[in-house]
């Protein structure tokens, strides 16, 4: 039997060592990579810590990888081809980090629902930070109601807030938002906002001082006679994205953070937590949209970009314990990478 290498997650709050694991054989609809590069996220950290969404140990971890096509299922479709370079993200997170799944080993199994084939110009590296971003940008679109035929025009005046865009998963709000035609309007550290509007940021304000942020938006945003309903709160509090809708006459937010007992509520705006369809089949469709049909073309055409910019901290499966360590510092404005 084929094997290859991982990084292992023993037991929660142990330590990850390198071992073997047979190497799958795709389903009908599934493909394995030879995985070239992971992104990390601060999921991979919480799930050896915390034990967060493992089913059973031993676990790997690891969402989003880029890599070569190694092999297909019967009825994977002709776009998805042995030898084909591609983005994905793994199903580490709906397995609960089942070991053929993560992307923190040298061959995995996914879905080609989660596939999608890159532009020779696009590099492992790059390709490796889009898949979280994304998913998790068209899931507070879905929160909200946002349509992906959306297309609006700049006399409809529609405003978008990004709260924390200089985030992995707020650029690709910025982007996204941008793409359906809104006015986008983002807070972030001052080092990132120039960054921030070549993606089509239209304004960036300094989220360190909430309450002038606030101000600053919400006076931009009337100057220019536009209006924001709509919300999507990436990092940090989620006080001021509310004030920003309700500076409008209330709205909709959708926020990557859990509530807990100290989440404010503000009348004038729903806000609501970001959740996967429920049902495999839901989730299914979700993801062949984003990533068998939105982002292929989105890539060729320069509609979504890699963001924030890459990071590559080591190369081979031995470099991620070190890796995981600097992403649990805390980074700013980038996305590191780890390369096989």
């Amino acid at each position: 039997m084929a094997t290859h290498r991982a990084l292992i997650y023993p037991a929660q709050g142990g330590t990850p060592k390198l071992e073997n694991l047979p190497t799958p054989t795709p389903g009908p609809d599934e493909v394995v990579i030879s995985v070239k590069a992971v992104a990390l996220n601060g999921l991979d950290n919480y799930m050896l810590a915390l034990g967060a969404f493992v089913g059973q140990w031993p676990a790997v971890a690891g969402s989003d990888v880029a890599g070569v096509i190694e092999s297909v299922g019967s009825s994977v479709p002709e776009t998805h081809k042995p030898g084909g370079r591609v983005l994905a993200l793994t199903e580490a997170f709906t397995k609960l980090a089942q070991t053929p799944y993560g992307g923190f080993q040298e061959k995995i199994l996914v879905h080609v629902s989660k596939v999608t084939p890159i532009p020779d110009s696009l590099g492992f590296a790059d390709a490796s930070i889009v898949p979280t971003s994304l998913w998790t940008t068209w899931l507070a679109m879905r929160i909200i109601g946002i349509q992906p035929e959306t297309k609006y025009t700049s006399s409809d005046k529609k405003g978008f807030l990004v709260w924390g865009a200089s985030s992995s998963i707020g650029s690709g709000g910025v982007q996204v938002a941008r793409s359906l035609g809104y006015e986008v309007y983002a807070s972030a550290s001052p080092q990132h906002h120039e960054y921030l509007k070549s993606l089509g940021a239209s304004v960036v304000v300094d989220h360190h001082d909430p309450a002038a942020a606030v101000e600053s938006l919400v006076s931009a945003a009337k100057s220019h006679g536009v209006t924001i309903t709509e919300a999507y709160h990436a990092i940090g509090d989620l006080k001021p994205v509310l004030d920003v809708v309700a500076g409008f006459g209330g709205g909709k937010v959708a926020s990557a953070i859990p509530p807990n007992e100290n989440t404010p509520q503000v009348e004038s705006v729903q806000w609501s937590f970001i959740v996967p369809p429920q049902g495999e089949a839901a989730l299914r469709e979700y993801d062949a949209f984003i990533f068998n049909r939105w982002l292929p073309k989105a890539l060729l055409d320069g509609t979504y970009k890699p963001s924030p910019k890459t990071k590559v901290v080591g190369k081979g499966l031995g470099a991620l314990n070190e890796a995981l360590r600097v992403l649990q510092k805390g980074v700013s404005g980038e996305k590191l990478v780890v390369e096989y």
